[in-house]
């Protein structure tokens, strides 16, 4: 190849200068050579090897025909075309490809529906030229560095550094996992039955409530008469009784519908709203058609329903239980064998839709009445890399002049696409206020803000976050995020990237409600963060739930393990602060350290 290079340049310099000084008889042996490897229908090789004997060999008076080619745009030009920001971004892409070394493995997504795994074999002086192979090491991909870093950007060729691991790590690593996934199981499921606990419940009902991907209605279900089995028949009697019926549940309750034992005889599940009274009925019938045969004697069972359909009144998981919990009180002053729907009264339906108008219509955020309040995060020990910090919380006050609190908030800007630029407002807003009040570091380390899964998923927040960070001024020193509903990230690989970057230029992360579901270990592996903080779930009871404790003390260890600092939230009393600190969580937040305050009252 490198030869057949040489001649185009001879010829190329021989056209331009017939004085120059080549090896004529050379050049056309390597011609005639390299014609004879090849076939054409279109010309034959001697007519070829003839023109171009004419061509070299000529008479002063016979020049040769010349054809002009316009000059292609140099890559000075086309940035020239680009805009500031665009050349920002790509300049930042190509920093990324120049850090690429032989032997690195990427996933080329060009073909989405069969991507394939590349390895770097050859990168050229100067960063010029990528060359990839793919298993078998034949060339499948060679790209120049700006058009690398261009395909990267687009997320069509992916860096893996998982793909290739040492077999030792990737031992250590399903270990780990084993162990995480059995304690996981166990903090999540109720034992006797095999169904979903309340607090995983719980999470995916906030789940739900952040996709909305289908229309569920909640459906909370009291078996009656239970007690009597229990008391007369024994507790043996009663399991058995509970296993049947969580039977019956599973069969009648739909795949990927979550299903849980809330506590005694209480369970919980989701149906498609668009059958759920009916199937709910459904399910009181087949439970009153079962019979318990005991030796103490024969035993049937009603049940109590409450159903609460998705309503913008109901923005989280607490709400939308209340309000199943009323449904179902209702249906228990009815009688046996009933099923209730809950409704909103009109006073409170008229509040939630003033709400959701006013969150999905949001103007100049600064022209809004923000509310900005903070709350402590304290180190539980001296050998923790930061001093006490606060998080930012956020709210609003809508147009009656009413609070419209955090949780509400926050979920409905996620609902109406809103978070980007909220999350956009607070930290431009935070930026400026570090910037010009500058708290005193002994009293104050530094703030976290939260950025929504939702957010990371749009390229310009990233690039903004990028901007402002960047600049010579920005106190990006006192500045950490919290990334939560990380479930909602598109883009893990892409991230991970930004994240890195970030911390380039001295920003720290936190990977958000952590152990809140299976996927956790593997956002924590995959994303390059420096702590973690662990779902508020497992502090409630932490001084008194043993699988809580060992819960918390696995992920420690794990997170310990992988170099990541712990977090732990809605610490509310002095028992679960001291738990904490001997399990060896690093930091703690809750009501019982401080509760949250105006962040003005910081100045």
């Amino acid at each position: 190849m490198q030869d057949y290079l040489s001649v185009i340049d001879s010829l190329m310099t021989f056209a331009e200068d017939p004085q120059s000084n080549i090896n004529l008889p050379e050049l056309l042996r390597v011609i005639q050579d390299g014609l004879a490897s090849i076939s054409s229908n279109h010309m034959p090789s001697s007519q070829i090897r003839d023109e171009l004997k004419q061509f070299l060999v000529r008479s002063p008076e016979n020049p040769p025909e010349m054809v002009e080619i316009p000059p292609s745009k140099s890559e000075d030009d086309k940035r020239q075309a680009m805009s500031e920001r665009d050349q920002r971004s790509l300049q930042r892409w190509i920093n990324r490809a120049q850090q690429l070394r032989t032997g690195d493995w990427l996933r080329d997504q060009e073909k989405p529906d069969e991507p394939q795994y590349i390895r770097l074999v050859w990168v050229a002086r100067g960063f010029s030229r990528f060359v990839f192979v793919n298993h078998q090491g034949m060339r499948v991909v060679e790209l120049a560095l700006e058009a690398l870093a261009q395909h990267m950007r687009k997320g069509i060729i992916v860096p893996d550094n998982q793909y290739d691991r040492p077999l030792v790590d990737e031992s250590i690593d399903r270990m780990v996992r084993k162990v995480y996934d059995q304690l996981s199981w166990a903090s999540t499921h109720d034992e006797l039955t095999g169904l979903l606990g309340r607090r995983e419940f719980e999470r995916m009902l906030d789940q739900q409530l952040a996709r909305r991907e289908d229309q569920r209605a909640l459906v909370l279900l009291d078996l009656r008469q239970f007690r009597l089995l229990n008391d007369t028949a024994g507790y043996q009697a009663g399991d058995e009784a509970l296993r049947r019926v969580a039977d019956v549940l599973r069969s009648h309750v739909g795949d990927g519908m979550p299903l849980a034992r809330f506590s005694g005889n209480e369970f919980a599940f989701m149906l498609p709203a668009e059958n759920a009274l009916d199937a709910s009925r459904g399910i009181v019938s087949a439970i009153e058609a079962m019979e318990f045969v005991f030796d103490s004697g024969s035993y049937h069972l009603s049940a109590s329903v409450g159903l609460a359909p998705e309503l913008p009144a109901l923005a989280n998981a607490e709400r939308w239980l209340k309000a199943a919990e009323e449904a179902m009180k209702s249906a228990k002053k009815r009688g046996h064998g009933k099923v209730m729907e809950y409704t909103l009264d009109a006073h409170d339906h008229a509040r939630q839709e003033q709400i959701a108008a006013k969150v999905a219509n949001l103007g100049d955020l600064n022209e809004e009445r923000m509310l900005l309040r903070c709350q402590k995060i304290i180190p539980l020990h001296a050998r923790t890399s930061m001093a006490a910090q606060y998080e930012v919380l956020i709210s609003m006050y809508g147009d009656d002049g009413n609070l419209i609190t955090g949780k509400d908030f926050v979920r409905m800007a996620e609902r109406y696409d809103r978070m980007q630029a909220v999350d956009r407002w607070v930290v431009g807003h935070m930026l400026d206020w570090l910037r010009d009040h500058a708290p005193d570091p002994k009293h104050m380390g530094g703030i976290c803000i939260n950025l929504s899964g939702h957010s990371l998923n749009d390229q310009q927040l990233m690039e903004f976050i990028y901007d402002k960070l960047s600049q010579k001024d920005a106190p990006i020193e006192r500045l950490w995020f919290e990334i939560t509903e990380a479930s909602a990230i598109n883009d893990i690989q892409g991230i991970s990237e930004f994240i890195e970057e970030m911390k380039e230029l001295g920003c720290r992360f936190c990977l958000g409600d952590f152990g809140s579901g299976p996927t956790s270990f593997q956002f924590m592996r995959s994303l390059p963060v420096d702590m973690i903080k662990l779902d508020s779930a497992f502090t409630s009871q932490l001084d008194t739930s043993e699988t809580d404790q060992a819960m918390v003390k696995s992920m420690v260890d794990m997170a310990h393990y992988m170099k990541r600092e712990v977090i732990a939230s809605r610490v509310e009393t002095r028992a679960v602060l001291d738990m904490l600190t001997s399990l060896g969580v690093d930091y703690a937040q809750g009501f019982t350290i401080e509760k949250p305050r105006l962040l003005t009252s910081l100045d």
